[in-house]
């Protein structure tokens, strides 16, 4: 399976901001 470079980058910003803010929450 080939992945689009552009897919894969935004997926990758989505995925860091989510662990942004689960980490934010797990810090409260």
């Amino acid at each position: 399976m080939v992945l689009i470079p552009n897919s894969s980058v935004i997926g990758n910003k989505i995925y860091l901001l989510l662990q942004k803010l689960t980490g934010q929450q797990s810090g409260q």
